[in-house]
């Protein structure tokens, strides 16, 4: 039994059964007041009040499908303000970016001192011409994967020349007569020869048999200060080819740290190789 003392004094005993028979109470509902006389549908006699019955409906009409849908809605628009708020908040409020400026993923702007130039998708190398009017750009992405040219002067792309693979390798030949790519995880570089203001394809270098499982993974290009020699970076392959160039074949694979990145060659004809698997420059 549920006991329960009203403020006059008037005590209510509810049966537990009356909850447990079922009956439809949607008609007690908060018409139930325990200070006056019972209402139709509350109780009778006795004022005994179905006061379970009057909770059970009550929550029943608040605890709908609709009810509850229209509060998952509110809650959903709530948090969505939110999160736009605090997504697009910047302390400070910098200025609007203007033409000048290029919005980061962080809603800051960069403001940078020169000129933007549009190139492709995910230039990761960038070289000078011998004589600094052009700029040979690498794209490495998805989308796009080749080599752009770029006239400095005018600011534009002047050629696109797409490869089937690229990643970071690119340099002009010491007699700055070619450019050299590399060519991802197909295994091989790319030469183009090069009229001072144009390129195009002339042949490859083949540093490995490809291997769509494994490739070695083709990145960084350096020469020897002689010009002589070729060192590729075999990414994936945690080792450093050694190319002569008038045979344009591979002499060795010297083992470097995990993941070979990229070169410096000293003009004493030292190679310095960053890994970026490893906690060390191999020389």
């Amino acid at each position: 039994m549920f006991r329960y003392r009203g403020s006059r004094n008037k005590r209510i005993e509810v049966g537990l059964d009356q909850i447990a028979s079922g009956r439809d109470s949607s008609s007690a509902t908060a018409s139930c007041d325990l200070r006056r006389s019972p209402a139709p549908g509350c109780g009778s006699g006795l004022f005994r009040p179905r006061l379970h019955s009057c909770i059970f409906a009550t929550a029943k009409r608040h605890l709908s499908f609709p009810n509850l849908m229209k509060s998952f809605r509110l809650a959903c628009f709530i948090g969505f303000a939110f999160a736009t708020a605090a997504c697009t908040s910047r302390p400070g409020n910098p200025p609007i970016a203007s033409v000048s400026e290029r919005a980061l993923p962080t809603g800051r702007t960069l403001d940078p001192v020169g000129r933007i130039i549009d190139v492709g998708n995910m230039p990761l190398a960038i070289v000078l011409s011998p004589d600094e009017k052009h700029a040979a750009v690498l794209m490495s992405g998805f989308r796009e994967r080749g080599l752009q040219i770029v006239d400095l002067a005018a600011g534009t792309v002047t050629q696109t020349l797409p490869q089937r693979g690229a990643f970071l390798g690119v340099t002009f030949s010491p007699d700055g007569k070619s450019i050299y790519t590399s060519g991802g995880a197909h295994d091989v570089v790319y030469r183009y020869s090069w009229d001072g203001s144009r390129a195009s394809l002339a042949d490859s270098i083949i540093i490995a048999p490809i291997d769509t499982l494994h490739p070695r993974f083709i990145g960084a290009i350096a020469f020897s200060p002689d010009g002589r020699r070729m060192y590729v970076a075999e990414n994936m392959a945690d080792s450093v080819a050694v190319v002569d160039i008038a045979t344009r074949a591979v002499q060795q694979h010297v083992s470097t740290g995990h993941y070979p990145y990229a070169f410096v060659v000293s003009p004493n004809g030292h190679l310095f190789v960053s890994s970026w698997g490893a906690t060390s420059v191999d020389g």
